[in-house]
């Protein structure tokens, strides 16, 4: 009896500490940086987490850190604090300045926890690492790939097969493909692509650049010209001596404003444009052998095609024109250039450092030529006023006119001053030598007299 008893309160203590330990609480401390990869130098946050799944009572820690490699610039180095009864996890981050290129761990030591019943808590804590590294180190360690892994048109064969060392493609389509569809993948991860997806395309030559990036920036281009069958191209040359195809869809090209969709035949060939009733102006589009679609100005009588450039002021839509020569207004202006709106245009300037221009056009919405002042500065624009100019021309004359009667009169006067100065030396003429003689004996004479 006496052994059984002995074995149950054996058994029974066994068991309670078997309990005890199985009910024991654990928690974690985490610790986690903003960035594993540090750049010597800057500055990052650590955040270091203490959680349980029950109430955390109280706890304690102490970083842990390498101060060689990092500059602790906020936060408390040991910590002891409690909790409230129901919170379950509490954080703490700190503010670490790299200081030398290395790699380090951030973790804590000397900690300990306790549950709301003031039960030690079973705890672990982790570790965060870092590499600090230079900014030549790191780039350093940057992917030079920029290769792409494959390109296609999707439903299309490119010619040649793709090559990553190709660099230029080629791939024929109906006349009635409108889009296209541009996929391709790099061969790195960390490289970037761009250039890619659905792309409108048009009769003739249409060029795609796929631009890949690697991670240390350098660049590679393809590129793929998508051509589109035309059975009847129209290739016109401008005023300017570029040779471009007049653009045949519609979809392609959209009217000014003032400007009604239209279209005329070139070249016996019905072909999309746009015409003003106000100036009698017909656009066509025209595309260049990049791809590029421009409205130019049609004129049907002298089969020329010239850009049409709008400058827009407020309300005021001007198509630029050539610079008459009209020498009675600008008798005193150079002719110069001047770029407004990053295009080079012919001015009249009174001198080269005015920021004040003259220019010649036509406004779009009423058909009317005249001259127009531009602002250099504030970009804006007035039409010239010739009435100042001759008011001021007027006031130039009659100026002149005081100018030479203030001249004549002064040089009468002079003419009278110099002659009054000459007829009072002349009627007071020096003595004559002969004269002293006779004096100088008179003289002599009355002495004898005298004696």
């Amino acid at each position: 009896m006496i052994k059984i008893i002995r074995l149950s309160l054996i058994a029974l203590l066994t068991f309670t500490l078997l309990i005890n330990k199985v009910n024991a609480a654990s928690a974690y401390i985490g610790v986690k940086s903003s960035s594993s990869t540090i750049i010597v130098g800057r500055t990052f946050t650590t955040t270091v987490t203490i959680s349980s799944s029950v109430a955390l009572g109280s706890w304690e820690f102490s970083l842990n850190y390498n101060p060689s490699l990092l500059k602790l610039e906020s936060g408390n180095v040991y910590v002891a604090d409690y909790g409230n009864g129901t919170m379950k996890s509490v954080s703490y981050t700190y503010r670490f300045k790299a200081l030398a290129s290395g790699t380090t761990r951030i973790g804590v030591k000397s900690y300990a926890a306790y549950d709301w019943n003031e039960a030690k808590m079973t705890l672990s804590a982790g570790t965060s690492s870092v590499k600090l590294l230079t900014l030549s180190q790191l780039e350093a360690t940057y992917s030079k790939n920029n290769y792409l892994k494959s390109l296609s048109v999707e439903g299309k064969e490119l010619s040649p097969i793709f090559d990553k060392n190709t660099l230029n493609y080629t791939v024929e389509l109906d006349s009635n493909i409108e889009t296209i569809k541009i996929i391709a993948k790099t061969e790195d991860y960390r490289s970037d692509v761009d250039g890619t997806g659905t792309k409108e395309v048009n009769e003739g030559d249409n060029k795609f650049n796929i631009i890949v990036t690697a991670q240390n920036g350098s660049t590679k281009t393809y590129t793929l010209n998508a051509i589109v069958k035309d059975p009847n191209p129209i290739e016109v040359t401008t005023i300017t001596g570029d040779t471009m195809t007049i653009v045949k869809r519609e979809s392609l090209i959209t009217p000014p404003e003032e400007f009604e969709k239209n279209s005329i035949k070139i070249n016996d060939i019905i072909v999309p444009s746009f015409y003003n009733q106000n100036n009698q102006m017909v656009l066509v589009g025209l595309k260049d052998i990049e791809g590029m679609i421009a409205l130019y100005i049609y004129d049907n009588i002298d089969n020329k095609y010239s850009p049409y450039i709008e400058l827009v002021f407020d309300k005021l839509r001007i198509l630029p024109l050539e610079l008459e020569e009209n020498k009675d207004i600008f008798v005193n202006y150079i002719k110069t250039v001047e770029k407004i709106n990053n295009i080079d245009f012919q001015v009249y300037k009174i001198n080269k450092t005015s920021e004040f221009a003259i220019l010649y056009g036509m406004d779009i919405n009423t058909g009317e030529k005249d001259y127009y002042i531009y602002d250099l500065i504030s970009n804006n624009v007035i039409r010239f006023n010739n009435e100042e100019s001759q008011l001021l021309n007027k006031d130039i004359k009659e100026n002149s006119k005081i100018i030479n009667i203030l001249t004549i009169s002064n040089v009468v006067s002079l003419v009278l001053f110099i002659i009054s100065i000459s007829l009072y030396f002349i009627k007071k003429k020096p003595i004559k030598e002969t004269e002293i003689i006779n004096k100088k004996d008179k003289k002599r004479k009355k002495g004898k007299l005298d004696d």
